[in-house]
């Protein structure tokens, strides 16, 4: 099993009316993370969501203060919201599951690891479009 303790992570779910799913979900990613890394944060990105997203976030926040909000005024879509969160990410490194949990859970920590984006990838996202 990869062990990274002194890495830091950064979990980056983009959210759109995920009130249903999403407090499995932000638990199955935090007790699955937890146990691989010390230093992280989870951001939950809200495009915009109309049903109780924010409520179920804030609520697991409490629980969980590695869980963080960030908020879109509006729904922009998939692309914005995970592009939001990679630019609010501090981490080392940062994955973005979607709010179902995958591509992060289903078979343990080689899919975990291949879904790692290293942060150069961050910082690619974050230039201006030329």
């Amino acid at each position: 099993m990869i062990n990274h303790r002194d890495e830091f992570l950064s979990a980056v779910i983009p959210a759109y009316n995920e009130e249903r799913r999403l407090g499995e979900t932000l638990r199955r990613v935090h007790d699955y993370l937890r146990e691989h890394y010390q230093r992280l944060e989870i951001l939950v990105v809200n495009d915009g969501s109309t049903d109780g997203t924010v409520e179920v976030v804030e609520i697991l926040s409490q629980q969980f203060p590695e869980v963080e909000l960030v908020q879109l005024r509006k729904n922009y879509g998939k692309g914005c919201a995970v592009r939001t969160g990679m630019l609010a990410a501090e981490g080392d490194y940062v994955l973005f599951p979607d709010a179902d949990g995958g591509p992060l859970i289903p078979n343990g920590s080689e899919e975990a690891q291949r879904s790692l984006t290293c942060r150069k990838l961050h910082r690619l996202l974050s230039q201006p479009q030329r």
